[in-house]
């Protein structure tokens, strides 16, 4: 597990996974908590489901209606907050958990 986790965290310590976002990265040491993931998720699943149902509704799979509009862009954001919950915040809590400890270890000494 250390080497899924370490590599998810060197994932999520690159500037570009954040883009456009990086000022909303927190620190190593905090947790990212579902508020802040469904926020997240909302903010990069709002723009991929509406470019997902535009290629949908250009290559005719969909139609053109607002109902598929929202599910598309409800399904992206829902895509995102599951993978993301399950991937990297599971990697960066456990990181965030051990940096907390050391700080605690160290401000104890």
């Amino acid at each position: 597990m250390s080497r899924f986790e370490h590599a998810m965290n060197r994932l999520s310590d690159l500037d570009a996974g954040w883009w456009p976002f990086l000022h909303l990265r927190p620190a190593r040491d905090q947790r990212l908590e579902s508020p802040w993931l469904a926020g997240m998720a909302l903010r990069y699943g709002l723009p991929f489901g509406s470019i997902v149902y535009g290629w949908y509704v250009f290559i005719g799979f969909l139609p053109l209606s607002i109902a598929w509009a929202v599910s598309c862009v409800l399904a992206a954001v829902a895509f995102f907050f599951v993978v993301y919950r399950f991937t990297f915040a599971v990697a960066w809590n456990r990181r965030a958990e051990r940096l907390a400890a050391e700080t605690a270890e160290v401000g104890a000494a």
